[in-house]
C-alpha cells in the first residue's frame, strides 16, 4: 500500500480525525491535572487508576494520529478511531443517564458542549469513521480483484 489513493471523503475524514484526536490529546495533556480531576469524578474509573487511565487515553489519541498519518497503517487508524469514538459515545450516553451530573473529561471546546450535543458530535464522528472504513475496504477489495 505504498501509494495510498484516498477518495475526497476519505481524505477529509482522515484530516478531520487527525485534527480532532491531536487537539483532544494536546488539550488533555496541557490540562492534565484538570483531566485527572474530571476522570476521578466518574464512577467508572477507580481512583487508583485515574492517572493510568488519563495517560492511556492521551496515548491512544496520539497513536491514532500516528496511524492515520502513515499510509500503511491508515486502516488500523480508522478502526481505532471508530473504536475509541464508539467507546466515548457510550460513555457520554452513560453520563446522560446517571442521576447526578458528572462532567465530561474532554478538554477544550469539546468539554464545553452539553452531554447531548457531545453525544451527537461523537456519533457523527463515529459514523464518518464507519463510512471511511467501508469505502476503504470496498475499494481495496475491488482493486485487488481488478488486478487478478
Amino acid at each position: 500500500m505504498k501509494n495510498l489513493q484516498l477518495t475526497k471523503f476519505e481524505t477529509i475524514t482522515r484530516y478531520l480525525l487527525i485534527c480532532l484526536f491531536l487537539y483532544a490529546a494536546i488539550t488533555k495533556g496541557m490540562e492534565f491535572q484538570k483531566f485527572q480531576v474530571q476522570l476521578s469524578s466518574s464512577p467508572l474509573v477507580p481512583v487508583i487508576l485515574v492517572k493510568t487511565t488519563a495517560i492511556l487515553v492521551i496515548s491512544m489519541e496520539l497513536i491514532i494520529v500516528g496511524f492515520l498519518s502513515v499510509s500503511a497503517l491508515y486502516l488500523s487508524g480508522l478502526l481505532l478511531s471508530y473504536s475509541l469514538m464508539l467507546f466515548f459515545s457510550l460513555y457520554v450516553f452513560y453520563l446522560l443517564n446517571v442521576p447526578e451530573f458528572i462532567p465530561c473529561a474532554c478538554g477544550g471546546i469539546l468539554g464545553k458542549m452539553g452531554h447531548k450535543t457531545h453525544l451527537f458530535f461523537n456519533l457523527a464522528i463515529t459514523f464518518l469513521s464507519i463510512i471511511s472504513i467501508y469505502i476503504f475496504i470496498t475499494r481495496t477489495k475491488k482493486h485487488s480483484i481488478d488486478k487478478n
